[in-house]
């Protein structure tokens, strides 16, 4: 990829349109992920210290630079599932609850678009970020409770 990032601007520079860089592959959510559905951990973090704020599990489905985000509930109330081990295993998909439009910048993905719940990410500013598992994580100046005004990280880890 360097290889190609190289050649790319080296034709920019004699003179070539800059719809040849437009060739370069285009992030996309899904496929750099790995990650197309099912129960996800949705984290809310103070930016300063990463302090967890919050806390839930949510469904996830992701078509392309789209995030859909649906509630949850738990299946059998009376501890049917207890003990089952891993995300989800007691959970079932609810309703649609929002919607995320990601426009790739490079590595980056920018929120273009939220809808529902999380139409506080709007702008946010979001990245892959590798550890145990492959994590979604977004900075914003906005969170959910329009009372704290303070700088947070949002982050969407998938269930075991």
């Amino acid at each position: 990829m360097k290889y190609l990032t190289v050649l790319f601007a080296s034709l920019t520079i004699f003179g070539y349109s800059q719809s040849v860089l437009a060739q370069q592959k285009a992030f996309v959510l899904q496929e750099a992920w790995g990650f197309s559905r099912g129960f996800a951990s949705f984290d809310w973090l103070r930016a300063e210290d990463k302090e967890t704020i919050y806390s839930s599990a949510v469904y996830t489905e992701i078509n392309r630079n789209t995030l859909a985000v649906y509630n949850t509930y738990k299946q059998d109330p009376f501890g049917k599932y207890a003990r089952c081990g891993g995300l989800g295993c007691d959970l079932g998909k609810g309703q649609l609850i929002a919607t995320l439009n990601f426009e790739s910048r490079g590595n980056l993905l920018i929120v273009q678009s939220a809808t529902g719940k999380a139409a506080f990410l709007n702008g946010a500013l979001c990245k892959l970020v590798e550890s145990y598992l492959t994590v979604l994580e977004c900075t914003s100046k906005q969170n959910p409770n329009p009372d704290a005004k303070i700088p947070s990280i949002f982050r969407f880890a998938p269930g075991s």
